[in-house]
């Protein structure tokens, strides 16, 4: 990671959790999943370097599906409790 995605995720992570629990909650393992398989799909194709893989953009669709899906992971994750 470099100091961009450094203060990207200091961003993000106030944001989702601002939100709640579950946005935090799904938007980071979803940006660390997204990451992972993109980078190696990215890598398989001769796409980029692999080390030289920008964690970013991943971060910003992880945060944009923690956002969207986050009320019903809470939901399934904790139930009605958290809500």
């Amino acid at each position: 990671m470099g100091y961009g995605d450094v203060r990207l995720s200091g961003i993000l992570g106030i944001v989702l959790g601002y939100l709640g629990v579950g946005e935090l909650a799904l938007g980071a393992r979803s940006a660390f999943l997204l990451g992972g398989l993109g980078g190696v799909v990215l890598v398989a194709l001769k796409v980029i370097d692999r080390r030289h893989n920008p964690f970013g953009p991943w971060m910003l669709i992880g945060a944009l599906i923690g956002i969207v899906a986050g009320p019903a992971f809470t939901v399934w994750m904790w139930g009605d409790l958290a809500a």
